[in-house]
């Protein structure tokens, strides 16, 4: 056979395969690398996780009264009732607008329990105190923030003051839903603990309290790996260099099938 002949029935085999391979129904993957050899993909933006916040509420009278109180005696806790908000969390401050004398009255923070029968402070021991005493020394009034570190219930009333070593005085509102007390002066070189309570009146001091509440973890967002744009770009690729290959292959085996062939049959006839 003449090898124009050969050449013509090798070149038909290759286009006829190379169009069923190009045109076939699964071979979307190089079509389009044929259309375009280096197509760019546009990464989409992964939304970022939300950071853990820690929010800080205020409950309390964080205005300064309209009032100011008479002397306070020493030796005396002062103390106010007050409702934290709806959340567990953290006092971490108790901040009190107070007046002191010259020489300075050394001053605790505290916090109380509440007797809801009684609805006076329990007896006994604070169950928290400010972490160091300041000296208040202000004469006409001030903030002074005390340290305090407490875990509270969610929405419990609790007796929130001060104790003092020497006179003060506060500032406070009238009409209130909240009410004031003191307690016995303590008598030095004597075990005491505050078990009577004298009713001041139906005021408010001018105290406030710092409440840190942690929010939930967020929950984690589910990762669909197929909508994931790196996952459908490398199976993009994998499945391009796999069909890609397949037909190289296949058009070489062709090739050489029909070599061996024409071979044989000009052999024979030779013969």
């Amino acid at each position: 056979m003449p090898k124009t002949a050969i050449r013509l029935i090798l070149l038909v085999t290759m286009v006829v395969l190379s169009f069923n391979l190009l045109f076939s129904p699964n071979h979307k993957f190089v079509q389009a690398e044929t259309l375009d050899p280096t197509p760019t993909t546009t990464p989409t933006d992964k939304p970022a996780p939300t950071p853990t916040r820690t929010p800080t509420a205020e409950f309390g009278n964080n205005t300064v009264g309209k009032e100011m109180s008479s002397l306070v005696d020493p030796k005396t806790y002062t103390l106010c009732n007050y409702t934290t908000p709806r959340d567990m969390g953290n006092i971490s401050q108790i901040s009190i607008y107070l007046v002191g004398v010259p020489e300075g009255s050394t001053v605790r923070a505290v916090i109380f329990e509440n007797e809801p029968d009684a609805k006076f402070p329990k007896g006994g021991d604070p169950i928290a105190q400010s972490t160091e005493p300041i000296k208040v020394k202000s004469i006409k009034g001030q903030w002074y923030n005390f340290t305090i570190n407490y875990q509270a219930l969610q929405n419990t009333t609790y007796w929130l003051g001060y104790y003092s070593e020497e006179c003060t005085r506060y500032y406070f509102d009238e009409n209130t839903i909240h009410l004031t007390v003191t307690s016995e002066q303590k008598i030095d070189d004597q075990q005491w603990i505050p078990v009577s309570w004298h009713f001041k009146e139906k005021t408010t001091l001018s105290l406030y309290a710092t409440y840190t509440t942690a929010d939930p973890q967020p929950e984690p967002t589910p990762t669909n790996a197929e909508s994931d744009p790196d996952y459908s770009l490398a199976n993009d690729e994998d499945s391009t260099q796999g069909i890609g290959d397949y037909a190289f292959v296949s058009v070489v085996m062709f090739a050489e099938l029909g070599v061996i062939m024409i071979g044989r049959k000009n052999r024979n006839e030779n013969y």
